[in-house]
Protein backbone atom coordinates (compact mmCIF):
# COMPACT_ATOMS: atom_id res chain seq x y z
CA UNK A 1 0.00 0.00 0.00
CA UNK A 2 1.71 3.48 -1.37
CA UNK A 3 1.05 6.38 1.73
CA UNK A 4 1.45 10.38 0.35
CA UNK A 5 2.71 11.28 3.80
CA UNK A 6 2.58 14.71 2.26
CA UNK A 7 -1.33 15.01 3.28
CA UNK A 8 0.64 14.56 7.18
CA UNK A 9 3.36 17.46 6.44
CA UNK A 10 0.94 20.22 8.04
CA UNK A 11 0.54 18.66 10.97
CA UNK A 12 1.63 19.59 14.47
CA UNK A 13 2.99 17.33 16.75
CA UNK A 14 0.10 16.62 19.03
CA UNK A 15 -2.35 16.18 16.00
CA UNK A 16 0.19 13.22 14.47
CA UNK A 17 0.08 11.49 18.20
CA UNK A 18 -3.56 11.43 17.94
CA UNK A 19 -3.60 10.47 14.45
CA UNK A 20 -1.80 7.67 15.16
CA UNK A 21 -2.91 6.01 18.02
CA UNK A 22 -4.39 3.23 18.80
CA UNK A 23 -5.61 4.48 21.70
CA UNK A 24 -8.35 6.64 23.31
CA UNK A 25 -6.03 10.13 24.09
CA UNK A 26 -8.73 12.16 25.91
CA UNK A 27 -6.63 14.38 27.15
CA UNK A 28 -6.14 16.15 24.09
CA UNK A 29 -9.80 16.50 23.30
CA UNK A 30 -9.96 19.87 23.46
CA UNK A 31 -12.05 21.17 26.68
CA UNK A 32 -14.66 23.13 24.32
CA UNK A 33 -15.00 20.42 21.56
CA UNK A 34 -18.71 20.76 20.06
CA UNK A 35 -19.89 17.49 19.41
CA UNK A 36 -21.56 17.63 15.69
CA UNK A 37 -24.08 15.10 15.03
CA UNK A 38 -23.11 13.25 11.43
CA UNK A 39 -26.56 11.47 11.32
CA UNK A 40 -29.46 9.72 13.35
CA UNK A 41 -31.24 6.20 11.64
CA UNK A 42 -32.68 3.37 13.09
CA UNK A 43 -30.29 2.23 16.61
CA UNK A 44 -27.57 3.75 15.11
CA UNK A 45 -25.99 7.34 15.45
CA UNK A 46 -22.76 9.37 14.61
CA UNK A 47 -21.56 12.28 15.46
CA UNK A 48 -17.87 13.93 15.40
CA UNK A 49 -15.46 16.66 17.22
CA UNK A 50 -13.34 18.78 14.89
CA UNK A 51 -10.13 18.66 16.43
CA UNK A 52 -8.44 21.64 14.09
CA UNK A 53 -6.00 19.12 13.05
CA UNK A 54 -8.40 16.35 12.49
CA UNK A 55 -11.98 15.12 13.20
CA UNK A 56 -12.52 12.28 15.99
CA UNK A 57 -15.84 10.20 14.92
CA UNK A 58 -17.96 7.60 17.17
CA UNK A 59 -20.18 5.59 15.98
CA UNK A 60 -23.53 4.93 18.85
CA UNK A 61 -25.67 2.04 18.66
CA UNK A 62 -28.81 2.13 21.07
CA UNK A 63 -27.41 5.14 22.79
CA UNK A 64 -23.65 3.02 23.35
CA UNK A 65 -20.43 3.79 21.92
CA UNK A 66 -19.58 1.05 19.71
CA UNK A 67 -17.03 2.61 17.44
CA UNK A 68 -14.05 5.25 16.97
CA UNK A 69 -11.88 6.68 14.73
CA UNK A 70 -10.26 9.19 13.73
CA UNK A 71 -10.38 11.31 10.04
CA UNK A 72 -8.43 14.25 8.33
CA UNK A 73 -12.08 15.98 7.32
CA UNK A 74 -15.30 16.01 8.49
CA UNK A 75 -16.14 14.71 4.79
CA UNK A 76 -13.77 11.85 5.82
CA UNK A 77 -15.49 11.29 9.20
CA UNK A 78 -18.51 10.77 7.36
CA UNK A 79 -17.52 8.24 4.47
CA UNK A 80 -15.25 6.44 7.64
CA UNK A 81 -19.08 6.31 9.36
CA UNK A 82 -20.76 4.95 6.65
CA UNK A 83 -18.08 2.41 5.41
CA UNK A 84 -17.99 0.97 9.35
CA UNK A 85 -21.83 1.22 9.79
CA UNK A 86 -21.66 -1.22 6.44
CA UNK A 87 -19.91 -3.92 8.78
CA UNK A 88 -22.52 -3.29 11.73
CA UNK A 89 -25.43 -3.69 10.04
CA UNK A 90 -24.32 -6.78 8.10
CA UNK A 91 -24.16 -8.08 11.70
CA UNK A 92 -27.59 -7.37 12.34
CA UNK A 93 -28.78 -8.95 9.33
CA UNK A 94 -27.20 -11.87 10.52
CA UNK A 95 -28.24 -11.77 14.34
CA UNK A 96 -32.00 -11.26 13.22
CA UNK A 97 -32.02 -14.38 10.96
Amino acid sequence: MIVNDEIFDDLDERGLEYLSSKRRFEHLMPADAERIELFREGRYGAYAYDLEFGWRWVITRDGQEVQEGVALSRTGALSAVRHVLTFYRHIDRHETA
